[in-house]
């Protein structure tokens, strides 16, 4: 049976929890570490939080595109022509 919650879990978040609020008390009454520490947790969030966006509408963007423009797809082989090459074939001089 796979648990989706155990009691070490519990424990881990009640503890996270109590921190936070203690940080959050501590600032409101006056701190300074604390109101530093709530304000770098603050920013870090935000920074995450604004690249999260950023992410989606570059997914967003990218997908748009993709639907407009499709790929189509062709295989070099199926034409009478030879596949285009990178180094074109040339007369040899030499003789």
């Amino acid at each position: 049976m796979n648990q989706r919650f155990s009691i070490t879990k519990l424990f881990v978040f009640v503890a996270f929890a109590a921190v936070t609020s203690l940080i959050i008390r501590q600032a409101f009454l006056g701190a300074d570490w604390a109101k530093a520490v709530a304000i770098l947790v603050f920013g870090v969030g935000l920074w995450i939080g604004t690249h999260m966006v950023l992410g989606f509408l570059a997914l967003l963007t990218s997908s748009y595109e993709a639907k407009s423009n499709p790929v189509r797809a062709q295989s070099p082989f199926a034409t009478d022509q030879p596949a285009p090459q990178v180094l074109p074939p040339r007369a040899n001089e030499s003789e």
